[in-house]
């Protein structure tokens, strides 16, 4: 669960920042829903989001790494994210947002 929701907040975060064409962000994550694989987490707290962001911060010796697709099959790691960021891409309440995925794939 926690590893699809890191990629589909990666591939949001990719998008939003223009590392990712929107078609190309689309499609990696319908192919997540259709593998029904979560993509998202319904956050009670962004004071708890943001406790367990830097928990991941110190397990990983400071950095909190982002794989970024810049397209399908490539990729770079992003080191200077926000906390802010990543909770608002994460939540559900930002994916109800989205437009609803290309059902192409």
């Amino acid at each position: 669960m926690a590893v699809g929701i890191g990629m589909a907040t990666e591939v949001r975060y990719a998008m939003i920042k223009g590392f990712c064409k929107p078609e190309d962000g689309f499609r990696i994550l319908n192919l997540l829903a259709k593998a029904g694989i979560p993509t998202s987490v319904r956050i009670k707290s962004r004071d708890d989001m943001k406790s367990a962001l830097k928990m991941i911060e110190r397990v990983r010796n400071g950095c909190l790494n982002l794989v970024l697709p810049t397209c399908i099959g490539e990729s770079i790691i992003v080191n200077h994210a926000s906390y802010d960021d990543i909770i608002t891409l994460i939540s559900d309440d930002y994916t109800k947002g989205l437009l609803k995925y290309n059902s192409a794939d």
